[in-house]
């Protein structure tokens, strides 16, 4: 939101056999260099570390789930928590 101030974001909460959480917004992708690496490590940006979502990820699996980029288009950038080994 701090690069693209006009950003619409929506959060869902939907059962599908177990929660999946899905946070979008239409804003411009994330390039796919760093789409590979957002929950795997900390990642430098213009507007951060990326700390919260790594950290997010490692609590998310301790728990049964996993964070995962489940759209990544423009205008249609999303990313979602779903129980380890679903289809985001």
């Amino acid at each position: 939101r701090k690069m693209e101030n006009r950003l619409r974001i929506r959060a869902s909460l939907q059962w599908e056999g177990a929660f999946v959480l899905s946070v979008c917004d239409d804003g411009t992708p994330i390039p796919d260099a760093i789409a590979g690496q957002l929950f795997s490590t900390a990642v430098s940006s213009k507007s951060g570390l990326g700390v919260g979502l790594y950290q997010v990820a490692k609590f998310a699996k301790e728990q049964g789930y996993e964070a995962a980029v489940s759209s990544n288009l423009p205008g249609k950038v999303c990313l979602s928590l779903a129980p380890l080994g679903a289809k985001n």
